[in-house]
């Protein structure tokens, strides 16, 4: 038995996917196509837009602090707020920050007031190369307040990379990944 939570809003994949096999079909109006569905565990999955490569495009999280989170996927990880408002934010490198990897769009979703984030299980973390030095985020967070993230994995050599375990100020487990 699991729970899903609330945690995640969407999967956005590429709705370059659903042309694979059939792109004259869609054109021709011979065929239509489905832009959201849930997958097995009930995870919602949209099509969205993205460029060529970008199969998975987009994560979608909930959050019930817009501004902490700008500050440490911006600050910390050193990603762009592309579009943000009240209600949304979304964040990503730099294209030319990363010439490998699946470049990935995190959006992330205020909950409506009085609802609480719940994680639930199906979550576990989620791995984000990034171009700050591991070893000065490790300094900087061993002391940390509450006003900072924590580390739950120190700094260690795994497929290449140097990473290091962050939870970011919702609770989300982040894997830091050396981008070199």
């Amino acid at each position: 038995s699991y729970s899903i939570g609330n945690a995640i809003s969407y999967i956005g994949v590429s709705m370059l996917m659903q042309f694979q096999n059939n792109l004259l079909g869609v054109i021709t109006g011979q065929e239509t196509l489905d832009t959201q569905w849930d997958e097995p565990n009930g995870i919602r999955v949209q099509s969205v837009a993205s460029a060529p490569g970008d199969f998975l495009a987009r994560l979608a999280l909930q959050t019930n602090n817009l501004t902490a989170t700008q500050q440490f996927y911006t600050t910390i990880l050193g990603m762009e707020a592309k579009a943000q408002d009240e209600t949304m934010l979304c964040l990503r490198y730099d294209n030319a920050c990363f010439t490998g990897g699946v470049p990935t769009t995190l959006v992330f979703t205020v909950l409506p007031e009085g609802e609480s984030l719940q994680l639930g299980d199906c979550l576990d973390h989620f791995v984000i190369a990034t171009q700050s030095s591991i070893e000065e985020l490790q300094v900087r967070f061993t002391n940390t307040n509450d006003h900072q993230p924590r580390i739950f994995m120190k700094p260690t050599n795994m497929f290449g990379k140097q990473v290091m375990g962050l939870v970011d100020p919702n609770g989300y487990k982040v894997i830091l990944a050396s981008a070199s």
